[in-house]
């Protein structure tokens, strides 16, 4: 079935449509029918894209002491800062 990303941002478990934009940036390979542009929606395979995003939810997560080294080198000190007060 063919959808717009409102549509597949309205399935149950899905992330909101503006993290799904988001995601689309940054993954080359998400599944899209067409990329959207001034006033024209992005279309999606909707069952392609929902499984998609379910397997990126299903990778593991970094380790503690990896996640904190990766969030400072995107120049985000305060939240590992945080995150190593959570885990002392």
């Amino acid at each position: 079935m063919i959808g717009t990303i409102y549509d597949l941002a309205k399935r149950p478990d899905m992330p909101s449509e503006w993290a799904i934009r988001r995601i689309i940036k940054r993954r080359l390979d998400f599944p899209l029918v067409r990329r959207g542009t001034h006033g024209r929606a992005y279309l999606v395979d909707i069952e392609r894209a929902e499984r998609f995003l379910l397997q990126l939810g299903n990778r593991p997560s970094p380790a503690p002491t990896v996640r904190r080294e990766m969030i400072k080198e995107l120049g985000l000190e305060m939240l590992a800062e945080v995150e190593q007060c959570d885990a002392e």
